[in-house]
């Protein structure tokens, strides 16, 4: 048995929106993963006690390439994931606009 076309369309727009949600959440996932196998790649320098006074400032600076990296990584990551969202939302208005009816999104 057919649906009628109105149910048709609510029941289509709504499949969207949990398609549009899905990509957007794996992707936010991805982002996540990534960043935290970012900021797993610093590795804090391991010193003994009587060293650390005269040391660590040395070491910390060793350090500051990958602090750099990740941090303009950090950014460059969640600029992409702003723009998803904004681009998610931006989709169902347009759809909204042209369709004449809420997506529900």
């Amino acid at each position: 048995m057919a649906l009628p076309a109105s149910e048709y369309k609510l029941t289509h727009e709504v499949g969207d929106h949990i398609i549009r949600d899905r990509i957007v959440s794996l992707t936010d996932a991805v982002l996540a993963i990534v960043m935290t196998l970012l900021v797993l790649g610093i590795v804090v320098p391991e010193l003994s006690r009587s060293e650390a006074a005269t040391e660590l400032p040395k070491r910390l600076l060793e350090l500051l390439p990958d602090v750099w990296s990740y941090a303009i990584s950090f950014i460059i990551l969640g600029f992409f994931g702003f723009l998803i969202m904004i681009s998610s939302a931006t989709l169902s208005v347009v759809i909204e606009h042209f369709s004449g009816i809420p997506s529900f999104i």
